[in-house]
């Protein structure tokens, strides 16, 4: 049990492994600050306590920041002096990453092209690029062919700051804010990396995703109903047809917010277990879980998975998936009334490495 509450504390508050961490909560159990150790460490008297972050516009209130090498060819109304202030609402994008980073070297142009691709259709989306440089050389180097603006490399506290405010622990991250400065999602990087279109930008919560590795991993925190079928378009459409109404309706009665990042999407669920609704089309993520629970290659197919209590259930053969028949699938399972099937350690521990 301690190692499963270390885990999902570890995730909710994205701490990064072997990193000393130290969390604030107020009474409420709401987040005060997740960099109280880096805070501590500047303010060793605690003078500043409770080290509350501020908002990121007060942040780069003062800041001019730097456009890249390519920044005026998608920009022509822009002055010499921009502010974060001069930047047209809509929807802003935080690129933490370096030059020395071999992730985020091979990340940037991506980005780049993504990043012209949205603002096709989005031209008020932005990027700030926050460096994790260690020279200037090393930072000029790297934003010579960036068409955003970038934090300057002498704003050294800004950029500690950016990265302590928002909880960063790795490069490359990138993150998205709506108009209103709210978080959209932590992990746009991977978001991308699913939809490398940006059909669905900026990426807000859904009711009912693809099993991608990424809602893989998440099975380890989270119980999920799963829809298994082939990945023609059709079929993936009835997955999310027949899901989405009882996934929104498990939302709703639990006052799970979907404006939250998806971070944070869980977290409004007061009682386990919080759902994920997937559908698994055919390929090597799906085959994971098959084979973690010793499924056969059958579909459609509608399962219940539980890691965390390490069981799964099986809607009975012969059954026709539905709307209703969903609804009363996620219904047994939230009252315990399905059959489980106890999965063992071992094969959980053994799909963690695949």
């Amino acid at each position: 049990f301690c190692i499963y509450l270390q885990t999902r504390l570890s995730r909710r508050y994205r701490i990064k492994s072997g990193v000393p961490t130290l969390v604030l909560l107020g009474r409420e159990g709401t987040t005060v600050s997740i960099s109280a150790h880096e805070k501590l460490l500047e303010d060793p008297s605690g003078a500043y306590f409770p080290w509350r972050p501020r908002p990121v516009d007060k942040v780069l209130k003062d800041v001019i920041l730097q456009p890249g090498g390519a920044f005026y060819s998608q920009h022509k109304n822009f002055s010499k002096d921009i502010r974060y202030s001069d930047i047209p609402d809509g929807i802003r994008g935080f690129y933490f990453s370096a030059n020395w980073c071999p992730p985020c070297r091979a990340f940037t142009p991506q980005l780049t092209e993504v990043y012209r691709l949205i603002r096709g259709n989005e031209p008020n989306f932005e990027i700030i690029f926050v460096s994790s440089d260690r020279s200037q050389e090393s930072y000029s180097a790297y934003i010579e062919n960036m068409p955003w603006l970038a934090v300057p490399f002498q704003q050294t506290a800004v950029r500690s700051e950016l990265a302590q405010l928002y909880g960063v622990r790795g490069i490359p991250t990138l993150l998205l804010l709506d108009s209103n400065g709210h978080i959209i999602t932590m992990d746009a990087r991977a978001e991308l990396a699913d939809d490398p279109l940006a059909q669905n930008f900026p990426w807000k919560p859904r009711p009912v995703n693809i099993l991608t590795e990424r809602y893989l991993t998440k099975l380890y925190d989270y119980p999920a109903v799963v829809l298994f079928v082939d990945g023609e378009d059709t079929e993936i459409q009835f997955a999310e047809s027949v899901l989405t109404p009882a996934a929104e309706n498990y939302y709703k009665i639990n006052n799970i917010n979907f404006s939250s990042a998806q971070e944070d999407f869980f977290l409004g669920c007061q009682d386990d277990p919080c759902l994920q609704f997937l559908i698994g089309i055919d390929g090597e993520t799906s085959d994971i879980l098959r084979d973690l629970i010793g499924l056969d290659d059958v579909m459609p197919l509608l399962i219940a998975v539980d890691l965390p209590n390490r069981k799964f259930a099986v809607m009975e053969y012969g059954v026709e998936i539905t709307n209703d028949s969903v609804e009363n699938f996620v219904s047994k399972m939230l009252k315990q009334e399905l059959s489980f099937i106890d999965i063992t350690d071992d094969r959980v521990e053994a799909a963690k490495n695949c």
